[in-house]
């Protein structure tokens, strides 16, 4: 997960004024996973309709390729 430059900027205001930043981590953590989870059903259903098999191969792939590691 990476912070973009404006929620870092925006998180480290908060922290220099001593305010309440998880929220901003939290809303962000959030966003992200939602995006991931969405784009990870959507390569399933891809993958469904076209009759390919959904099995141990086919996650290792999408990890390696998708997510590069």
């Amino acid at each position: 997960m990476n912070f973009n430059e404006s929620v870092l900027n925006h998180t480290i205001d908060l922290l220099l004024k001593g305010k309440d930043y998880r929220e901003v981590v939290l809303n962000t953590i959030n966003t992200e996973f939602l995006d991931f989870a969405i784009s990870f059903f959507k390569d399933i259903v891809y993958a469904k309709m076209h009759d390919k098999s959904i099995d141990f191969s086919w996650y290792q792939q999408y990890v390696i390729i998708k997510l590069s590691i």
